[in-house]
């Protein structure tokens, strides 16, 4: 089991990483707001845009990835 320094810790790396990307148009503070899930896949448009393309709503239909 992780202790809470150790926890922290790996959160703070995240937080750092995921900040360091150029499409994560709001920097995250805390974890929590990766929940909805936006910003993780604003990375995973940088990290693959072939795959993951940051995209209008009204295209998400044709997206077998959305």
């Amino acid at each position: 089991m992780m202790d809470h320094d150790s926890k922290e810790t790996m959160e703070t790396t995240f937080i750092a990483w995921i900040n360091t990307f150029g499409t994560v148009r709001h920097k995250v503070d805390y974890i929590q707001e990766l929940a909805d899930g936006i910003t993780l896949f604003e990375v995973l448009a940088d990290i693959d845009p072939r795959h993951f393309k940051l995209i209008r709503s009204a295209d998400v239909e044709s997206d077998w990835v959305l």
